[in-house]
C-alpha cells in the first residue's frame, strides 16, 4: 500500500477544540493516510495528561499563569505548558508499522526524526538515553509529572546542555495512534518555525515511507461532530475526571 503524510491547514484555536480537534482526526483516520498538523493556541493555556489529578496539576501552574487554560488531553503524559511552544500532531492509520509496533519505539522513531530535522538547522539534539540500559533511575513506574521538567526516555534533549526540547504522549485506538508533541520553542532561538515544520514534514514523511501532499480538513470546524468534541473537552466534568 502506498502511504501518504498528508499536512492538514494551521487552525490556532481554544485548548478545548485543539484537543477535540485531535480527537476528531483520530476517530476519522483510515488506512493509506497519515495526518499532520502544527497549531496554535488563541489563549494561554496547559495541557495536562488524561491520567494525571487535576488536584496535583492546579500546584505546578505558576502563578503568572493563574488565569491560564487547563484541558485535559486524550492522550498520557505529563502536563505541558503551551504559552509560546510549537505544538504538533500526527494521527497514524491502524495497520502502519508507526501504530502497530511498540509505543515506546515509536516514540523513539518520531523524536529520532525530529532531533535530526534539529540538527539540520544547526541545533544540535540527541535522544535522552534509557533509564534501564543506563542504570539510571527508574521513572516509567512514577505518575506524569511536568512535562519540560523531567526528561523520559528518548525525549529530545539539547546536545550542548541536555535541556529538554521535546516531549509527547500518545494514545492508541482500533482506529489507529494518535501522537500530540510540544517542541520549546524559547530554547531554539536561531531556528525559523517555518525551517522546522518542513524539515520535520520530510523526515516522518521518510520514517513513515509516505509520499508528502496538503490536505483539507476532514471535518469544517461548524460540523457538529467537532462541536460535540469540542464541549466534551470543555466539560468541567472531563477536566476533573481525576
Amino acid at each position: 500500500m502506498t502511504h501518504l503524510l498528508q499536512q492538514l491547514p494551521v487552525r490556532k484555536a481554544s485548548a478545548a477544540a485543539n484537543m477535540a480537534d485531535d480527537s476528531l482526526l483520530l476517530e476519522l483516520c483510515r488506512p493509506g493516510t497519515l495526518w499532520l498538523r502544527f497549531y496554535g493556541w488563541t489563549s494561554p493555556a496547559f495541557s495536562f495528561g488524561v491520567f494525571q489529578a487535576l488536584g496535583w496539576v492546579r500546584t505546578r501552574i505558576p502563578e503568572e499563569a493563574s488565569d491560564a487554560v487547563l484541558v485535559r488531553r486524550p492522550t498520557g503524559g505529563g502536563l505541558v505548558d503551551h504559552r509560546g511552544d510549537w505544538t504538533y500532531t500526527l494521527v497514524v492509520p491502524a495497520g502502519h508499522f508507526l501504530a502497530e509496533g511498540p509505543a515506546t519505539e515509536t516514540y523513539r522513531q518520531v523524536h529520532a526524526a525530529l532531533a535530526e530535522t534539529l540538527a539540520a538547522l544547526a541545533a544540535p539534539a540527541a535522544l535522552a538515553p534509557c533509564a534501564k540500559a543506563c542504570g539510571l533511575p527508574a521513572v516509567a513506574a512514577q505518575a506524569p509529572a511536568v512535562c519540560f521538567e523531567r526528561p523520559e526516555t528518548h525525549d529530545v534533549l539539547a546536545s550542548a546542555d541536555g535541556r529538554k526540547l521535546a516531549g509527547a504522549a500518545l494514545r492508541r485506538t482500533r482506529a489507529g495512534l494518535l501522537l500530540q508533541g510540544s517542541v520549546a520553542a524559547h530554547l531554539l532561538p536561531g531556528v525559523a518555525v517555518s525551517d522546522f515544520e518542513a524539515g520535520f514534514r520530510a523526515r516522518l514523511a521518510l520514517l513513515a515511507g509516505a509520499e508528502t501532499g496538503d490536505a483539507a480538513w476532514p471535518f469544517a470546524e461548524d460540523d457538529p461532530r467537532r462541536r460535540a468534541e469540542v464541549a466534551r473537552f470543555a466539560d468541567p466534568a472531563w477536566t476533573a475526571r481525576r
